[in-house]
């Protein structure tokens, strides 16, 4: 899978809070930084609002210098670039998240190989990109005698730590799994379910539900009997209570072959929807791409291409009626 599109997913998974195991190398380029000045600054306009708020978003998420002044002076500073991230950035932030993607990739395959022997207490990892890219190992036992262990099998100077959480990682997988079997007591109790999440980080499983009953969470919680396991997320959105269908497409240019490596965005009719989740997709070496879980409603599908130095550029789109529990087909046409 292309680099740009693993960047998008970790990108895109701030619009879904960010909620599942953050362990793929490919994508740990996007990490947090800290800021070197720019060169030399002058007064220049304002830039568009559009730009300002994305890079404010992005440098917030992942742990960078973000206040306005900042960003203005970086974004016009001859040697900040966008090309990476769609964000500009300095030669030395750019560099110092390499630093942080070989931290990564020499830590993580070592603190998973560590998870699968301790199985009854391992909570999981992940990179918390707001400190440094730091590396943190969940236990539900005392620290010290991981630390201990790991620090043996790690390079003095990696960056990581351990945090010790209430639930393993396979209660959450467990209880997740549940309710993805429990479906139907859901349907039959009246609760539309928005989406269900295993919360690393936060050592929960999230589930997002709607239900026109008040006490519907209660009846919830007495179903499961999770307790603190289970973080419950009432949604009033309508969106939340549509039925879920699929949609698979396939990019085919002018001379009709197939059109691979494009960023394929979802806008749906309703309150402008985006596919659960909020994840980016693109096209695979044969221009097709699937969207595994949209609500049942009208979407426009586009495919666009990344433009060096700018945003992404539409080269097609159309719309698809997406209904529930089915798969509906489309064929995007592009110069």
């Amino acid at each position: 899978m292309p680099s740009w599109r693993a960047a998008l997913r970790l990108l895109s998974s701030a619009r879904r809070r960010a909620r599942s195991l953050i362990v793929m190398p490919v994508i740990l380029a996007v990490l947090g930084c800290a800021p070197m000045a720019p060169s030399q600054v002058t007064e220049t306009p304002s830039i568009p609002a559009d730009v300002m708020t994305a890079a404010l978003a992005f440098r917030a998420q992942f742990g960078l210098r973000s206040d306005p002044a900042w960003v203005e002076a970086v974004e016009h500073d001859p040697d900040a670039s966008a090309r990476a991230f769609g964000v500009r950035l300095l030669p030395a932030e750019l560099a110092d998240l390499e630093a942080r993607a070989r931290n990564a990739n020499a830590v993580v395959p070592v603190v998973q190989a560590y998870g699968l022997q301790h199985v009854d207490v391992y909570g999981g990892s992940y990179i918390d990109q707001e400190h440094g890219g730091q590396v943190v190992v969940l236990v539900t036992d005392e620290p010290a005698s991981h630390i201990a262990a790991l620090a043996q099998q790690l390079h003095p100077s990696a960056n990581w730590t351990v945090r010790q959480v209430a639930f393993s990682q396979a209660m959450l997988e467990a209880l997740h799994e549940r309710i993805n079997a429990d479906i139907p007591w859901f349907e039959a109790n009246g609760i539309a379910l928005g989406s269900v999440a295993t919360d690393v980080p936060g050592n929960q499983v999230e589930l997002v539900f709607f239900a026109s009953d008040p006490f519907g969470g209660d009846r919830i919680r007495e179903h499961l009997g999770a307790g603190r396991m289970l973080n419950l997320v009432l949604d009033r959105n309508v969106v939340a209570r549509l039925p879920r269908g699929s949609l698979r497409g396939r990019v085919v240019s002018s001379s009709g072959s197939s059109v691979a490596d494009l960023l394929i965005n979802a806008i749906g009719d309703i309150g402008k929807a985006e596919p659960d989740g909020g994840i980016a997709y693109g096209t695979d070496t044969d221009g097709i791409f699937l969207i595994p879980s949209l609500p049942a409603m009208t979407w426009e599908v586009q495919a666009l291409i990344g433009v060096p130095g700018a945003d992404w550029r539409v080269l097609g789109t159309t719309r698809v009626a997406v209904g529930g529990n089915a798969t509906s087909v489309v064929i995007i046409n592009v110069p």
